[in-house]
């Protein structure tokens, strides 16, 4: 899945003029074939709600959905059948015997040692096949043709219009960002939100995102567009002094982080529903499609991820907070030196961030967390499959450490990839340790902490564009300093 919003950001004073210094682009591509997903839909809803709330002038704002398959139909969205309570208890029983396989591996030599291998195989791959054909039936092959209360799909306003520009192709997206470079001005922001299912291509020596556009009757991807791609165009127009917000919300949208670039007068910043090499999960306590949603009352990307994230327990999110701190720690820099002991003036902008980052981040994902919220923690820590998933992934971690000779096909990554996937579509989460959430409010505070006049700029940098909120045109007070 993936889900792209970009935001133009507006000068740091509210004045009367605000609303003409937004510009929106929306786009949510086929999810198979010639439809896309209901979850996917209702993204494309909510930000086309978002902007409108925001102001967006009517000339600003272009939206993009569906495509054409080859029966010559489009713009239609699949709706997922819920899946027993029976069938829900046979997965997890399957998915608790492929975790104990897979526990069972010594990875210390290669060949690695399987016990009894032949029955091992032998059960495994039927555990695996039952998994991927009860997931692919019930990813939903029942077509909604139009909404609920009988209105057309690209009714969005419910006014009986057509309020989509055009399909979502490549052509249309490029064009579109084509026209706000050409008629943007400096110290405007772009909203661009992209939705559908997101890949990432790791057979070249540099791993490459996707956003899959378009498929065929096969389901196998005809038209996409790469995180690379996006590049030109971004550049563009950062250099007039545009600053974009890009949310993406699909799997593997992590990988989209890369595009965070700042320059003196403009500037990407991006926010994800996915880490950068795991799929992602939707659902309405997950964070995708509410990443969108949340922008409705929350504004900015940052308070919507805070809040997206406070009720997921699956997905793994990153902002471009966490590519700064990255790259910092890639670089081996972006860390304070006790030889250089800091300015007054710079102990103050620390100061300021990590207050700014308090009471936004964090107050709230504190004011968004579910009032059960230890109860279901609880649950999930519990749960005898996840315990079973937990050390499963210990040990593949384990075998990924040790280097195989090269004339044996070792697929450790890919079965890894399998279980997590597995597991996400149980509502398992495969994590141990403090909550996802609470990790990522301690690496960040830590980096704020202790980082380095560079790096603390950086960090500075992105969280004044992702707390940027549209309603009123303005970022945190620190970021005027």
């Amino acid at each position: 899945m993936i889900t792209i919003l970009i935001m133009i950001a507006l000068p740091s004073v509210g004045t009367a003029n605000t609303q003409e210094r937004l510009w929106a682009v929306g786009l949510t591509s086929g999810g198979d074939t010639n439809a896309t997903y209901e979850e996917f839909y209702q993204a494309s809803k909510y930000f086309y709600s978002a902007a409108a709330s925001f102001g967006v002038p009517v000339e600003h704002s272009m939206h993009f959905f569906g495509s054409i398959g080859p029966d010559g139909k489009g713009q239609r969205a699949y709706s997922r059948p819920a899946m027993s309570e029976a069938v829900t208890q046979e997965m997890a029983k399957t998915l608790a015997r492929l975790a104990t396989a897979l526990g069972q591996i010594d990875c210390r030599a290669f060949p690695p040692s399987i016990p009894d291998q032949q029955n091992w195989e032998r059960g495994y791959e039927k555990d695996q096949e039952w998994l991927i054909n009860l997931i692919s039936t019930h990813q939903g092959r029942e077509v909604v043709i139009q909404n609920p209360d009988g209105s057309s799909l690209s009714d969005l306003t419910g006014g009986g219009g057509d309020d989509f520009s055009g399909y979502a192709t490549k052509e249309n997206l490029l064009q579109s960002l084509n026209t706000v470079a050409k008629n943007a001005h400096s110290g405007d922001h772009l909203l661009l939100q992209v939705a559908g299912h997101g890949l990432k291509d790791s057979e070249n020596s540099a791993p490459v995102w996707k956003v899959v556009l378009r498929n065929n009757a096969a389901g196998e991807p005809t038209e996409v567009i790469t995180d690379e791609e996006f590049k030109p165009i971004l550049r563009s127009l950062e250099a007039k002094g545009v600053e974009v917000h890009l949310t993406v919300e699909a799997c593997y949208s992590g990988g989209f982080t890369r595009l965070t670039d700042f320059t003196p007068s403009g500037g990407t910043c991006v926010a994800t529903v996915a880490a950068k090499d795991t799929p992602g999960l939707a659902g309405k306590d997950k964070i995708f499609p509410n990443l969108s949603k949340n922008a409705l009352s929350q504004g900015s990307q940052l308070k919507s991820f805070a809040c997206g994230i406070a009720s997921d327990q699956v997905n793994e999110p990153i902002t471009s907070l966490d590519e700064v701190i990255e790259r910092a720690n890639a670089q081996k820099s972006g860390i304070a030196s006790i030889a250089n002991p800091e300015t007054p003036e710079f102990s103050r902008l620390r100061q300021g961030l990590i207050e700014a980052y308090k009471s936004s981040f964090v107050a709230t994902y504190q004011s968004c967390l579910p009032s059960d919220v230890v109860g279901q923690s609880q649950a999930i820590a519990e749960n005898p499959t996840l315990r079973l998933v937990d050390a499963a992934l210990a040990n593949m971690d384990q075998c990924k450490k040790v280097t195989p000779p090269d004339d044996y096909n070792w697929n450790g990554d890919l079965v890894l990839n399998v279980l997590k996937a597995f597991s996400k579509n149980l509502h398992v989460s495969p994590r141990s340790g403090p909550s996802f959430a609470i990790q990522m409010i301690a690496r960040h505070l830590g980096f704020l902490e202790n980082a380095d006049r560079d790096g603390l700029t950086a960090f500075k940098r992105a969280f004044c564009c992702l707390d940027f909120d549209p309603r009123s045109g303005v970022s945190p007070s620190v970021c005027a300093h």
